[in-house]
Parts: structure tokens; C-alpha cells; sequence
């Protein structure tokens, strides 16, 4: 039974010494690689139901909005055939809450053209849909830049009626890794889905348009049907590419035993793109048959070694 035992030590020392290196290479070969990956390149595109969005205008022309029928403030002149074009640095504002008329606010400097005359105006506001002026338009309108969907005001004073995004739902793509150690990979363009996020009612998506440092860069469009069967509020589709991109929910989060009002963040986690990266599995099963080879070959020789030892 000791005999036995002994021998069975022996041939797990003799698997360990044989495999000992290859193994320890694939290590070393998986944290090199790990350290001399690129950072993830992301994919975020949202659909989302919500009454606000702000967002700061980078590129006018992208953000050149187009409209049969608007009034000019509340209460003024019904513009026809308006074109609105927000100057760069400006902030844009639509707003529409429980089917009522949709507004566009700027805030900065803004330069529109009506009825074949140009104005120009350090901000403005344009309704469109209120009585006499633009009723049961459908309208699509541009995101490009900056933005947040939802009100913050709910965060900051729960007495005031928050515009509320609605519902909404995100998915997370990857973007494979075009080249290792300046290697062309196989699919260098390929998006892989990463993961989808049901958000609650009442969350705040992306960071303040109005601040510097905001990083988060959406494209898309907003739908507005002011119909009267059209949906109440703004149907958005937009997307993003930024690493990460910030979500306040309604409730806040007591994971770690103290409430805390600070952002959930939503990003490519480094082990979903190693899971998930369809050029990192092709390189996976490389090393694998590599290390299956290196340790045949090691186990042949061995095999050799004995023989003629045996001889």
C-alpha cells in the first residue's frame, strides 16, 4: 500500500515537473499581455423614455435643428419653417412633460433663421405644439454631444416636480482588440454584447452638460410625436463611446451599509473583455495548443529519456 503511494507521488512530481513551465509561461504570458492591453473601447447605445434632456452643443452644425412650426417663447410670434442652429459651448434643453407642448431652451448663444429672416440671441425658447402653432407635428431631433437624460433636481430638492426619465434600457458592447504588440488581430472591427441594463424610473443617465470635465459624448435623435396617440414624452435613441458613463438611481445605494448618493458607474469590466473579446478567445485557444504541444514534446523526450535509461 506504501509502494503504492510512493508511486503515486512519484507520478504527480513527474506531471508537475513536466508541466511545471508551461505553465508558468502561460502566467507570465497572460499578465504581460494583461498589462500591454489597450484600455477597452466601449459601445453604449440607450433607448430611453424620458421628459428632459440637456446636453452641450460641440459641433453647431450636427445640433442644427429643424422645425415646421414653433413659437418663439410662450407667449410670442409662431415662426414658420424655423431653423435653430445652438452655437458652440451652448446648452440645449428639450423638454416635454406629460404630453403637453414640447420645448426647446437653449442657454448660450444661439442664431436661428424664420420666415427667410435671421435673428440671433445670447439664449431663447421655442415651444412647438402649443394652441395655434405646430400641434400634432412628429418631430426628430438631433443629440450630439454632451448629455443627460433625466432631471437632477429630484436629487437636490425631492419637493420640486422632477422631469423623470421614464424607463429606459442600455447595452453594453465591446469592441474587439485590432492589434496585439502591433499584431493585426482577426476581427479587428468586431462588437461583441458585453451586457443590458433595465434602468428604473427616475434615474439621472450621463454626467452635467454644463461642466468642463463631462466626458460622456452621445449621438442619436430624439422622437417627439405631439399627436394625439403619440407617446408622452421623448422617445431617444443615442449612443456613446465613452469608457464609462455615470447613473444616479432613484433609491440610494446602501450596499455597503451607509446610503450613498454617489453615482453607479457603467464601463467594460477588464474580465468581461477577456471573456468576451472574440480576437482574445482566438489567442486563448493559440496558447493552449501551443503549451499542449511544448508539453507533448516534453513527455516524448521524457518517454526517450527513460528508454534508454531502461536500455
Amino acid at each position: 500500500m506504501i509502494r503504492g503511494l510512493v508511486a503515486r507521488l512519484q507520478l504527480l512530481r513527474d506531471w508537475i515537473l513536466r508541466w511545471a513551465w508551461p505553465l508558468m509561461a502561460l502566467v507570465v504570458i497572460f499578465v504581460v499581455g494583461w498589462a500591454l492591453l489597450a484600455p477597452p473601447n466601449t459601445l453604449i447605445a440607450a433607448r430611453l423614455d424620458t421628459e428632459v434632456l440637456e446636453l452641450r452643443v460641440a459641433n453647431p452644425h450636427a445640433m442644427r435643428i429643424t422645425l415646421r412650426e414653433a413659437r418663439l417663447g410662450f407667449d410670442g410670434p409662431c415662426l414658420k419653417d424655423l431653423v435653430i442652429e445652438p452655437r458652440r459651448g451652448a446648452v440645449v434643453r428639450y423638454v416635454r412633460e406629460m404630453r403637453r407642448a414640447l420645448r426647446v431652451e437653449i442657454d448660450g448663444p444661439v442664431a436661428w433663421d424664420a420666415d427667410g429672416a435671421a435673428e440671433e440671441a445670447a439664449g431663447a425658447t421655442f415651444v412647438v405644439g402649443s394652441t395655434g402653432c405646430g400641434e400634432g407635428q412628429a418631430l426628430r431631433l438631433p443629440v450630439a454631444g454632451m448629455a443627460r437624460f433625466g432631471d437632477s433636481r429630484f436629487f437636490q430638492d425631492p419637493a420640486a416636480p422632477p422631469l423623470a426619465l421614464l424607463e429606459g434600457q442600455l447595452v453594453v458592447y465591446g469592441r474587439a482588440l485590432p492589434t496585439l504588440l502591433s499584431m493585426p488581430l482577426p476581427s479587428p472591427h468586431a462588437l461583441y454584447p458585453v451586457n443590458e441594463i433595465t434602468l428604473p424610473g427616475g434615474s439621472v443617465l450621463g454626467d452635467d452638460p454644463t461642466q468642463a470635465e463631462a466626458a460622456a459624448s452621445w449621438f442619436g435623435h430624439v422622437v417627439a410625436d405631439l399627436s394625439d396617440d403619440g407617446a408622452p414624452a421623448l422617445a431617444v435613441s443615442a449612443s456613446t463611446n465613452a469608457m464609462e458613463v455615470p447613473l444616479r438611481l432613484p433609491i440610494a445605494n446602501a450596499g455597503e451599509g451607509q446610503a450613498s448618493a454617489s453615482a453607479e458607474i457603467i464601463s467594460l469590466g477588464m474580465m468581461a473583455r477577456l471573456a468576451g473579446d472574440p480576437n482574445l478567445r482566438w489567442l486563448y485557444l493559440l496558447v493552449g495548443a501551443v503549451v499542449a504541444v511544448v508539453g507533448s514534446l516534453a513527455s516524448l523526450r521524457d518517454g526517450v529519456r527513460r528508454d534508454k535509461g531502461a536500455s
